[in-house]
C-alpha cells in the first residue's frame, strides 16, 4: 500500500506513542496537519492520504473520529489496521476513548459486531453469479427480438432494464460485498463496470467513496453539485445564486424531459473519460473499451443491425436507463436536508440525510434494494441480501435514541424528489432578485471611506473580508 511514517506535530513536543484528548486531535484538521481517530488510536494520515488506494477521502475526517467510516469501507479491518500501524501516533485517554463516544454510536457498534456475528456480512457469490447470469439472458432476448423483426425501441427496454440491472449489481463488487476476498472483488468490479456498463472503477469509487463518506455535505458529496444547469440545494442557491443559470426557476419542469440523461449519461460519460485520461489507467481504459467492442458485436454483428440502427439504439437505452436511476437514486437522498460539513456522528450523518422507500418484491427489484437506502449507507460493505433482515434491528436502534427512520412509499418518494426541485427553483428566483436588487441600487454617500467605518482602513471598493 506505500504506507508512509509521519511525525507528529513538533509543536504538541510528545513522544511518538503519545496520549491525546479527542480536542488536541481535533486540531489537526487540514490538509496540510492531518489526524483521525480509530478505534481509540490516533494516526497520522497526513502525507499518507495521497497514496490510500480508496483515494484522499481519509482526508474528509481529518481531526474527527473516524472508525465508523474506516469499518464501513473496509471488510478485512484487520489486514487494514495492519497497514496503518506505522500510522499511528498515539492513542486517546483511557477516559476519552469510551466516555464522549455518543450513546447511539456506542449501541451502533454493538449492533454491528451482532450482525457480524450472525453472519450479516458473509458474502454470497452463486446469489451475484446468478443474477449477473439472469441479465445477460434478457440482453441475448433483446438481441434475438431485433433477429425476429421487432423494433428497436422494444429491444431498446429490455437492454436499458439489463443496463440498470448491471448497474445495481456492480455496486455490490465496488463495496467489495460479493467476495470474501477484497483482491477479488475489485477485479470483478473491473471486469463488470467496464465490460457489462462501460464505465470506469477507479472513477467509480472515487466518487462514491466520497458520496458515502460526507452524505449530502455541500462542497464534499459530488452528487449534490450539478451546477449550473441544476440545483439540488437550497443552501447553495441562496448563497451562490450566481453559480445558477437564469432557467433555474424552472427546472422542475425541464429536469424531468433531459436531466437524467445530461446529468448521468452526458457528465458521467465526461468524467469517465477526463479521470481515465488524467490519470493514464491503461486498464480502466481497455474495460470500458470492452463494453463498446460487445455492444457492436451483439447488436450490430449477431443482431444485424446497421451502423446508425446501433447507434440509435444505444441512444434509446442510456436514456431510458438514465430516467430510471435518476429517479432511484434522487428519492433516497434529494429530499433531505443538504448543509455545510456539521460533523455529525455516523449514524446521524446518515439518518439524517437518507430514506427508505417500502419494501415489495417489485420496490426491491426496481432498486436493486437500495430502496433499503439507509441500512446500505450504515453499512456500506454488507451484501444487499442482508438488508430485509437488518432493516428492523436498525430501526429498533433509531427510535432507542429519538433518532427519524424515515421510509416513503415509491410515488410519495418521487413527488418529496419533484416538491424539492420546485423549493429550489423558488429560493434561487428569490436570491437572484435580491441580488439583483442590490447590485442595482445607487451607492449611499462618501462610499469610499466606508472601509475605515468598519475598522478595514481601505475603501470598500477594494477587496477586503
Amino acid at each position: 500500500f506505500g504506507l508512509a511514517l509521519m511525525a507528529p506535530n513538533e509543536s504538541l513536543k510528545i513522544p511518538r506513542e503519545g496520549v491525546f484528548t479527542r480536542e488536541q486531535v481535533a486540531q489537526h484538521d487540514s490538509i496540510e496537519d492531518a489526524w483521525v481517530i480509530i478505534d481509540g488510536g490516533v494516526y497520522d494520515v497526513t502525507e499518507w492520504a495521497f497514496k490510500h488506494p480508496g483515494g484522499r477521502v481519509v482526508l474528509y475526517y481529518r481531526g474527527q473520529d473516524a472508525t465508523e467510516p474506516v469499518y464501513a469501507f473496509h471488510s478485512d479491518i484487520k489486514k487494514t489496521k495492519k497497514y496503518m500501524a506505522p500510522l499511528c501516533i498515539g492513542q486517546l485517554d483511557d477516559g476519552e476513548y469510551m466516555e464522549k463516544v455518543p450513546p447511539v454510536i456506542k449501541d451502533f457498534r454493538v449492533l454491528r459486531q451482532k450482525l457480524e456475528k450472525e453472519g450479516a456480512f458473509d458474502p454470497k457469490p452463486l446469489y451475484y453469479i446468478g443474477h449477473l447470469t439472469s441479465i445477460f439472458l434478457m440482453e441475448l432476448l433483446a438481441a434475438y427480438l431485433l433477429i425476429w423483426g421487432y423494433p428497436i425501441w422494444v429491444a431498446a427496454i429490455l437492454v436499458a432494464t439489463a443496463q440498470i440491472q448491471y448497474g445495481w449489481t456492480q455496486h455490490d463488487f465496488g463495496h467489495c460485498a460479493v467476495f470474501e476476498s477484497c483482491y477479488l472483488n475489485q477485479v470483478s468490479h473491473y471486469i463488470v463496470i467496464g465490460l457489462f456498463k462501460g464505465a470506469s472503477s477507479w472513477w467509480w469509487k472515487s466518487r462514491h467513496n466520497r458520496h458515502h463518506a460526507k452524505t449530502n455535505q455541500i462542497k464534499l458529496d459530488p452528487d449534490m453539485h450539478v451546477e449550473p444547469l441544476f440545483s439540488f440545494s437550497t443552501e447553495l442557491v441562496a448563497n451562490r445564486p450566481w453559480k445558477f443559470f437564469r432557467t433555474l426557476p424552472y427546472q422542475k419542469y425541464y429536469w424531468w424531459l433531459f436531466g437524467p440523461p445530461v446529468v448521468t449519461t452526458l457528465l458521467f460519460l465526461y468524467e469517465n473519460a477526463e479521470f481515465i485520461v488524467k490519470r493514464g489507467r491503461l486498464a480502466d481504459l481497455i474495460a470500458v473499451a470492452s463494453f463498446y467492442l460487445r455492444f457492436d458485436l451483439m447488436f450490430r454483428h449477431f443482431a444485424g443491425l446497421s451502423v446508425v440502427d446501433t447507434f440509435i439504439l444505444y441512444g434509446l437505452m442510456r436514456v431510458i436507463e438514465s430516467h430510471w436511476f435518476t429517479w432511484v437514486t434522487s428519492m433516497s437522498h434529494l429530499p433531505m436536508p443538504k448543509t455545510e460539513d456539521k460533523k455529525l456522528d455516523w449514524v446521524n450523518l446518515q439518518l439524517n440525510h437518507t430514506q427508505n422507500v417500502e419494501t415489495s418484491l417489485f420496490n426491491d427489484w426496481f432498486t436493486g434494494k437500495l430502496n433499503f437506502q439507509i441500512e446500505h449507507h450504515l453499512f456500506p460493505n454488507m451484501p444487499q441480501h442482508s438488508y430485509n433482515k437488518v432493516a428492523p434491528l436498525v430501526k429498533e436502534l433509531c427510535e432507542k435514541h429519538g433518532v427519524e427512520y424515515r421510509v416513503r412509499h415509491l410515488i410519495q418518494s418521487m413527488v418529496d424528489v419533484s416538491d424539492t426541485l420546485g423549493e429550489v427553483a423558488g429560493l434561487y428566483k428569490k436570491s437572484n432578485a435580491a441580488s439583483r436588487a442590490a447590485a442595482s441600487a445607487p451607492p449611499p454617500p462618501n462610499a469610499q471611506y466606508r472601509g475605515q467605518e468598519v475598522g478595514i482602513g481601505q475603501p470598500l471598493s477594494q477587496p477586503h473580508s
